[in-house]
């Protein structure tokens, strides 16, 4: 009560960290899982399928969403409550480096396909692979997103010097 709410507004330095804390994380989960039970990676094929469909109709939002359990459900399986609880931080930190990004199907919509082919690696058992492939993924999408940015800024730019003309 008499408080307000703050969304924090994150910079170019919090989404390189954010990125950075990705690619640890996540691709040590990825590296740890050599030996899986296939079965485990259920929750991930749900989520795969989900985006490609929610894809297909054109529900882009449905499809962050997916994308984001598909990342929650991969670290799930470190079976470590502490990674799951600083992923779940990253990743709610993340939706509002999204909204740099106009049209979200312009972003998600390769990841749809790449979340299909880590799946496939992981349940072909090549952790290796599916580690490095993570790591390609998120240095991709780190460097869209900084590319939104500066997108943004130079528009933000031309704006102000517009408005102060």
């Amino acid at each position: 009560h008499n408080r307000g709410v703050f969304v924090p507004v994150l910079d170019v330095g919090d989404l390189v960290e954010l990125y950075r804390l990705r690619r640890i994380v996540e691709c040590d989960v990825v590296r740890s899982l050599d030996g899986l039970d296939t079965n485990r990676l259920l929750p991930l094929r749900a989520e795969v399928e989900a985006a490609e469909s929610a894809a297909s109709r054109g529900e882009w939002d449905k499809v962050v969403t997916a994308n984001m359990h598909f990342h929650q459900c991969l670290v799930r399986l470190s079976e470590s409550r502490r990674l799951h609880d600083v992923t779940r931080r990253l990743l709610a930190e993340l939706r509002l480096v999204f909204h740099v990004v106009a049209n979200p199907q312009v972003l998600h919509e390769g990841y749809v396909r790449r979340n299909r082919a880590l799946l496939d690696l992981l349940e072909a058992g090549q952790v290796i692979q599916a580690a490095d492939e993570l790591e390609r993924y998120f240095r991709d999408a780190e460097e869209e997103l900084l590319e939104a940015y500066r997108s943004r800024h130079r528009a933000d730019s031309v704006r102000e010097a517009q408005t102060s003309a």
